[in-house]
């Protein structure tokens, strides 16, 4: 047993500590940089679905070379010189890692063709890029291409608890009031809880009309509740929004009521 012991002993001190498992690598897709690449392919996505045959000189080329690799790309990238259109709001949709360094990125922009000098309807075009990121900097690379616009995903919309029809009809004059000011003031510190920090729309929108109003049931002295306004926009027109309120139950003295302490804008 001894000589066991001294065994196992002595085989842990040389090989025991080379001998244990690494923590296990996290896939790509985990742990790629996505922000790094995303600006990049926009800015390039743009410029490579921009040109002008009037242009006489590279500009679309030193556009495209502040993003590609090596900082040189030609004017022609994937243009044969003829026609005019101009690309915008280019938003970088989906990042697929290829590897820890590399990624497709597919980039959704605006883009408005010109016949006989006159824009024509604006129509959305999806390209999708290949970029490369390393330690000292981002650039894409290869010839992009033209694909179809990806469909948007399904949501995963939590469903929300059951509501509290008391604590509902017990604020609702409140959250009322509070809508008016909100849509009119800038400053409701006279409307909500104590050390809240909410800013109203100073008149950016009027007339608010309670559409939809449910506390949810909880716990404590905070409740989660929802709220949908149909407002009048400045150019007469109505429009409904949603939100989500915090309600918190602020006592004084013997008194107790329930106020507002946070409001986002959508549920």
């Amino acid at each position: 047993m001894i000589l066991l012991f001294a065994w196992i002993g002595l085989r842990a001190a040389t090989v025991g500590i080379n001998d244990q498992q690494g923590a296990p690598e996290l896939p790509a897709s985990v742990t790629f940089p996505d922000e790094a690449v995303s600006g990049p392919a926009e800015r390039f996505a743009e410029a490579y679905l921009t040109w002008n045959e009037d242009d006489e000189g590279d500009s679309r080329g030193e556009a495209l070379s502040r993003w590609y690799s090596g900082g040189e790309a030609a004017n022609g990238l994937g243009w044969d010189g003829k026609g005019r259109q101009e690309a915008s709001n280019a938003t970088a949709l989906n990042v697929e890692p290829l590897n820890d360094h590399q990624a497709r990125v597919t980039v959704v922009a605006d883009v408005t063709p010109y016949k006989d000098d006159k824009a024509q309807p604006t129509q959305p075009t999806a390209i999708e890029v290949k970029v490369q990121t390393t330690a000292e900097g981002t650039a894409v690379y290869g010839i992009p291409g033209v694909v179809g616009l990806p469909s948007p995903i399904q949501a995963d919309e939590p469903q929300n608890p059951a509501g509290d029809s008391n604590l509902t009809r017990e604020t609702r004059s409140d959250i009322e009031s509070f809508f008016s000011e909100y849509g009119e003031s800038e400053d409701l510190s006279t409307v909500t809880a104590p050390g809240s920090d909410i800013q109203g729309l100073n008149g950016a929108l009027s007339a608010p009309q309670l559409r939809d109003w449910t506390v949810f049931q909880g716990e404590g002295d905070e409740r989660t509740a929802r709220a949908v306004v149909e407002w009048t926009t400045p150019s007469g027109a109505k429009s409904e929004q949603s939100y989500e309120i915090t309600l918190v139950r602020v006592s004084g003295g013997e008194a107790a009521r329930w106020q507002i302490s946070n409001v986002k804008g959508t549920n």
